[in-house]
Parts: C-alpha cells; sequence; structure tokens
C-alpha cells in the first residue's frame, strides 16, 4: 500500500487510520488478525481484543455507525445470560445477537457481508421462522435504509 502511486498522501493517512475497525474474542484469531493486517499494509491495525456482543448495542449512536461491516461471526454458538441484555430482543443464539449488532451498526444504505451469512444459517436451521421478532426486526431495518 505504501508504494502505491494511486493513492495521494491524504488518501494514505484515511487507509492507515480511519477505514478498517476490527473486534475479535478470541486471542490467537485476534494476533493473526493484527499480523495479517500488518502484511497487507496496515501499518498499525484498529484491531481491538474483545467480545463484540458485549457491547450494548443501545449505546451506539450515529456517529458509531459505519458503511460496510465484514464479518465471520461464530454462528451456532451461544452467549451468557448477561450478554443476552445488551439487545432489545434477547436471545441465546449468537447468530441472532450478530444479526441486531449488525443492523444497528450500519450507517443507512451500509452493507454487510458475514460468512456463512447469518440469515441463511438461520432461515437453514428453522431459527428465523421459529421466532417472529426476527421477522419484524429485518422488516423495520429494511425500510429504514
Amino acid at each position: 500500500m505504501r508504494s502505491s502511486k494511486e493513492l495521494s498522501a491524504a488518501e494514505y493517512e484515511t487507509l492507515q487510520k480511519d477505514t478498517f475497525y476490527g473486534k475479535e474474542k478470541k486471542s490467537l484469531a485476534y494476533v493473526i488478525g493484527i499480523m495479517n493486517m500488518i502484511l497487507h499494509g496496515v501499518e498499525a491495525p484498529n484491531i481491538v481484543h474483545t467480545n463484540t456482543l458485549n457491547e450494548n448495542i443501545a449505546d451506539i449512536q450515529q456517529k458509531d455507525r459505519v458503511d460496510v461491516i465484514l464479518a465471520n461471526p461464530p454462528f451456532g454458538s451461544s452467549e451468557r445470560k448477561e450478554v443476552e441484555q445488551n439487545f432489545p430482543i434477547p436471545s441465546g443464539e449468537t447468530a441472532y445477537l450478530f444479526l441486531q449488532h449488525f443492523i444497528k451498526k450500519l450507517k443507512t444504505g451500509g452493507r454487510c457481508r458475514a460468512i456463512e451469512g447469518c440469515v441463511c444459517w438461520g432461515v437453514k436451521k428453522g431459527y428465523v421462522d421459529n421466532h417472529p421478532d426476527t421477522h419484524l426486526l429485518i422488516l423495520q431495518s429494511h425500510r429504514n435504509l
């Protein structure tokens, strides 16, 4: 990235400091993520070693929202009861919690791509069909985009 002749100094600075952010719960994946970003030219990766689901989504403000989310969350896992309290629609299922987090974190018109697809996973497992609140959340969010 440093040797790119297509970027101005300001654009390069934006890519280095204000473009890529990440959170990772597991220690090994956290270290690998940082190493990967450095190998791809990001000199000081903005990756935090934390559990994304510990964040109360009611605290996410407009200034905290992003245009794009790329994620590889642990679908099919479960979380502790106290983590469920961070979401308007509680669930022990991480797919459902991450879906709520993504919707809240995206700016209007934002895009999200989750590896293995949160909604697809939920549909395959019958989760969305068995939880009408999921349908409502998706429909309300879509209307606001």
